[in-house]
């Protein structure tokens, strides 16, 4: 989670910490995101997704072997995430929040309350 723990209540100050929205760039999915975001005053960035390709059997990367159980679609959702990480590493960024942007959250107002 983000930083303030052990308790998570609302009286406790906002999350410290950044979202991030993994999405193929383009999609038409990034303008309801930023709509549902936006709507609550919560900074969020877009990571540009990563696209899986076809022909990965046996394929490497950083010494692995992908073989046939992984879908290309599979293989750029890692890759993806994969990327999230390395920038939290690269910038130091100690907490994130990382969706997808195909996520439903029930309720966006208590997300934005935790942030704020």
């Amino acid at each position: 989670m983000c930083q303030r723990m052990p308790s998570m209540s609302h009286s406790d100050g906002p999350l410290d910490c950044r979202i991030f929205v993994i999405s193929l760039p383009g999609s038409s999915r990034r303008e309801g995101v930023k709509k549902r975001f936006d709507s609550q005053s919560v900074p969020f960035e877009f990571f540009d997704g990563v696209r899986g390709r076809t022909g990965m059997v046996g394929e490497t990367e950083n010494g692995r072997t992908f073989d046939s159980r992984l879908s290309p679609g599979e293989v750029g959702c890692w890759r993806s995430h994969l990327g999230v990480l390395q920038k939290m590493v690269d910038e130091n960024i100690p907490f994130a929040l990382v969706f997808e942007d195909d996520f439903l959250i029930e309720n966006i107002n208590l997300l934005a309350e935790q942030i704020r």
